[in-house]
């Protein structure tokens, strides 16, 4: 018969109470806080100059190329990675410097293909206005130095003025001919199935930091698990039976 002693269940007992406890420890960093109140803007908010535009659409955009030439009112900066550079009507664009593009009035148009200068053009600029912000698309980039230049198409499109039904045209060809943009690394061509920049080392971050909860609330389960049941074998095992591990020694027989 088998013998079932009140010891037993006082140790199940107190091993579940501290599993209950362990698992409690270790779940209790992973809650977190509640955010402290903010009084104001942050050090990092202040050094990233971060600028609220609103979204442009393809009209919009087509609109803004458009002007550059045919609008004489409109000042465009264009902000590389190495220079800014004024478009003002059908004048040759010329390289300015930031505090020359603070200073020249009124409401400019920028075209973006490195933020680098951002930061500095911003600061000279002030509580100046801007007109609209444009990210230019890869297919108006020179495609061997894409933060640093249009494509040699875009500019003979852009040297002169033109009707916007002739401009439009032109410029659809252009997008149309465009390579497609190559994905960082070496992926291959934009479109083809590839993890987009950063995306997979995010997906690694995010899968060790889930294995590292699982092995710091499973490991101990399974240890306290263990012990309770190498603690039941042991009190649950029949007056007079052989001891675990001894079955195949003949010295007790």
């Amino acid at each position: 018969m088998l013998r079932f002693e009140f010891a037993v269940v006082a140790d199940l007992t107190a091993n579940v109470l501290s599993v209950c406890l362990v698992v409690f420890l270790l779940l209790l960093p992973l809650a977190g806080g509640a955010p402290a109140p903010r009084d104001g803007p942050q050090a990092a908010e202040r050094v990233l100059h971060l600028t609220e535009r609103r979204p442009l659409s393809g009209p919009d955009m087509v609109r803004l190329l458009h002007a550059r030439r045919a609008d004489p009112r409109q000042l465009s900066l264009d902000l590389f990675a190495d220079r800014i550079e004024l478009v003002s009507g059908t004048a040759a664009a010329r390289a300015i410097s930031a505090a020359e593009a603070g200073a020249l009035g009124g409401a400019p148009v920028l075209f973006v293909f490195d933020p680098a200068l951002y930061p500095a053009l911003r600061a000279a600029q002030g509580a100046a206005p801007v007109a609209a912000e444009m990210s230019v698309p890869f297919a108006l980039r020179d495609p061997a130095n894409p933060r640093r230049g249009w494509s040699a198409d875009f500019r003979q499109l852009d040297a002169a003025p033109r009707p916007r039904a002739a401009f439009d045209g032109d410029l659809a060809r252009i997008l149309q001919a465009a390579p497609p943009r190559p994905v960082p690394g070496g992926g291959g061509a934009e479109g083809v199935a590839a993890f987009p920049e950063g995306l997979a080392s995010r997906l690694l971050e995010r899968l060790a930091a889930l294995l590292d909860a699982v092995l710091r609330i499973a490991l101990p389960i399974a240890v306290f698990a263990a012990l309770a049941l190498v603690e039941i074998r042991r009190r649950c095992r029949p007056a007079g039976a052989v001891p675990y591990g001894m079955e195949a020694r003949g010295d007790l027989q």
